[in-house]
């Protein structure tokens, strides 16, 4: 999916983004509310099963930053800077909420913001997140999150 430059900007430029970022630096302090968030994640990912409003590559996306999110939270995974698990954990927190700049239940276009945020993480962060990814299968983290199956 392409990136919408002028939506990618409204979101990063608004007020309830600023403060989204605020509440992240502060849970990534947090371990046990940290793992909350990739649960919560998880969570509205198994709530919106429709393929035809996120798609198979949002939710493997956001499946990854949730891991990520997860592992570092028990403290397993920390090859990556604040600054980029601040953002990583602020797309999830703009995922998990569902009033945010196109309000998730419009029907077609709920998530067209959220789609839009991972997709700028998954651009600004692929280093880092390749490295986690090359990390989890390496390790074979074969653990399930809270007993979460998303396949």
């Amino acid at each position: 999916m392409k990136l919408d430059p002028k939506m990618l900007t409204r979101i990063l430029d608004s007020f309830l983004f600023e403060k989204i970022l605020e509440k992240a630096s502060f849970l990534i302090t947090k371990n046990r509310k940290l793992s909350s968030v990739a649960i919560a994640a998880l969570k509205k990912l198994i709530k919106t099963r429709s393929l035809s409003e996120l798609g198979q590559g949002i939710m493997r996306q956001i499946k990854l930053l949730s891991s990520l999110t997860y592992f570092y939270a028990k403290g397993q995974y920390t090859d990556l800077s604040k600054r980029s698990m601040i953002i990583i954990v602020g797309s999830i927190l703009y995922f998990i909420l569902p009033i945010d700049l196109v309000p998730d239940f419009i029907p077609g276009m709920g998530y067209l913001d959220d789609i839009t945020l991972i997709g700028w993480v998954f651009s600004t962060l692929s280093k880092e997140i390749d490295l986690f990814e090359k990390w989890y299968k390496k390790y074979n983290m074969a653990e399930t999150i809270k007993y979460i199956d998303l396949d």
